[in-house]
This record gives C-alpha cells, sequence and structure tokens, in this order.
C-alpha cells in the first residue's frame, strides 16, 4: 500500500484521497485507513474492532 501511494505521489504530485480505488481490503475485508501526514502517509488497518484509534489498529 505504500508503495502505491508513493508511486501516485511521484507521478500526480500530490498523494492520493484514498485507496479504496484499488479495493485493498484488511484482512478482516474492511478498506485500510489512508492519511497523508507530516509529508508521508500513514496507511494502517483498523484491526478486528473495525474502530480507529483502538488498541487493535494494525500499523
Amino acid at each position: 500500500m505504500r508503495f502505491f501511494a508513493e508511486e501516485y505521489k511521484q507521478i500526480n504530485g500530490a498523494y492520493p484521497e484514498g485507496l479504496n480505488q484499488n479495493n485493498k481490503a484488511d484482512p478482516w475485508g474492511r478498506m485500510y485507513v489512508y492519511m497523508a501526514e507530516d509529508g508521508g502517509v500513514i496507511i494502517f488497518s483498523t484491526g478486528p474492532d473495525g474502530k480507529k484509534g483502538t488498541a487493535d489498529d494494525i500499523y
């Protein structure tokens, strides 16, 4: 995922607004969370509970 986001930035000059267009799902079938932050990108799964910001988030 991170490589996709970095390649997209090189081609388009900015990070994509989301990764849903690639239909990339985490092991629980949910879309990965994408956040552009501090000149980089953070991509993570919300983990088994599906809630962002909880202890089971996977970075």
